[in-house]
């Protein structure tokens, strides 16, 4: 039986499917489904919502299974780590992600300044777009930011809220706080990371380096793509020798 080629992809904060569409050739041969936010939002009070819930929203909604592979960028890698965390089983990719909130190097960090910020509406400030264009400015993801701030208008001002509370929400516990990293019990299955970028700093666990600032997957797909395809690849062919395996150790069970 060949293992399933179902491929969930998860977007980042202010992202839509777009933000995926240049590393899509290198994603041939799977089936490909695309996570929505504002539906599941929707089912959350903001002083309640956890990303705990919100993980486990996404896997019922989805009906992720234990064999299915995941992608997610920014906000969206964490969110497939979360998922993994839930269901081990699950084969995750994290680009410009982190698995600590803590990397996050936005207004987004402070709880109480972003909520300020995001309920006053300066996600459509031109302002706040101004600041961010002279950020990227001659970078070749400023289309990427466009693409954002019409994705930003599309959000309730709550919604996003929700999001931000989610992203830079630390895992509970003590030791949590106290220690340099968050400790989890289940590795993501591959980072990928750009070397220029500002929103999220570097992770701690192994990752690949790539040309490119947070939106390397959109500006270097000629390199982000081959390293998803191989990872692919990989656990595939993993997939298919435990399987491979089990089914000959179960004939050989059977005609003993």
């Amino acid at each position: 039986m060949l293992p399933d080629r179902r491929l969930i992809l998860l977007p980042g904060f202010g992202e839509d499917h777009r933000i995926f569409r240049h590393v899509l050739p290198y994603l041939d041969g799977f089936t490909i489904e695309y996570v929505e936010y504002k539906p599941l939002l929707e089912k959350f009070d903001l002083d309640t919502i956890t990303v705990k819930d919100f993980a486990q929203a996404i896997l019922d909604e989805y009906k992720i299974a234990p064999n299915n592979y995941v992608i997610g960028h920014s906000m969206g890698g964490y969110l497939s780590h979360r998922l993994k965390q839930l269901e081990p089983g699950i084969a995750n990719a994290m680009i410009a992600s982190f698995t600590d909130p803590r990397k996050i190097n936005t207004f987004l960090k402070y709880k109480k300044i972003s909520h300020w910020l995001l309920n006053k509406g300066a996600h459509n400030w031109q302002l706040f777009r101004d600041a961010m264009q002279l950020r990227y400015k001659d970078r070749g993801s400023m289309g990427e930011l466009e693409i954002t701030f019409k994705v930003f208008e599309s959000y309730k001002t709550e919604d996003l809220r929700k999001l931000a509370k989610m992203m830079f929400e630390r895992p509970k516990g003590l030791l949590n706080w106290l220690r340099s990293t968050v400790k989890y019990k289940h590795s993501p299955g591959v980072m990928i990371h750009g070397i220029d970028d500002w929103i999220v700093s570097a992770p701690e666990e192994r990752h690949y380096t790539t040309p490119g600032d947070h939106f390397n997957l959109a500006t270097h797909p000629e390199i982000v793509g081959p390293l998803l395809h191989s990872w692919l690849k990989y656990e595939v062919e993993q997939r298919s020798w435990i399987e491979e395996s089990v089914m000959q150790e179960a004939l050989w069970g059977w005609n003993s």
